[in-house]
């Protein structure tokens, strides 16, 4: 376990996810995400990017054991963004904004460790928008249920 010294509600959430993750390896974990910040190569452009659009990528999947980070694999992951933000035109600064609803959510899954995994790692790409909307999810909290059941 990490260390409970300065540990938020987020770091929780995000090991609790990374937990479904090792525990259903061969299954899609969705989850709802509030945007992805980032900064651009001095080479790249945002502005050839079309919206809605997803955004796909592959990211380490690390635990901590007190202060000490472990790396456990790689996962996939895929979410929809509806546009962007612009932080700083002059440092490339930019934030994805998530879509409204079930598309608005990010799916990972464990990947095998290959050499293309490797060479993907924290890179994002952009593609067609994936349609998420006929996955039912099981509520995980009062606040999830839409009939106040």
């Amino acid at each position: 376990m990490r260390n409970f010294s300065g540990t938020t509600d987020f770091d929780i959430q995000n090991d609790i996810i990374d937990l479904a993750l090792l525990e259903h390896k061969d299954a899609y974990i969705f989850h709802k995400w509030d945007g992805l910040s980032f900064t651009l190569n001095p080479s790249m452009s945002i502005r050839k990017v079309s919206f809605p659009s997803c955004i796909h990528g592959v990211s380490r999947l690390n635990a901590y054991v007190g202060r000490r980070k472990v790396f456990l694999g790689y996962y996939q992951w895929y979410a929809n963004v509806s546009g962007r933000k612009t932080i700083s035109e002059k440092t490339g600064e930019y934030r994805l904004l998530p879509m409204d609803g079930a598309n608005g959510m990010v799916a990972k899954k464990i990947v095998t460790a290959t050499a293309k995994v490797r060479e993907y790692e924290s890179q994002v790409f952009f593609g067609d928008v994936i349609d998420f909307s006929h996955i039912t999810l099981i509520p995980l909290d009062e606040s999830d249920h839409r009939d106040g059941k």
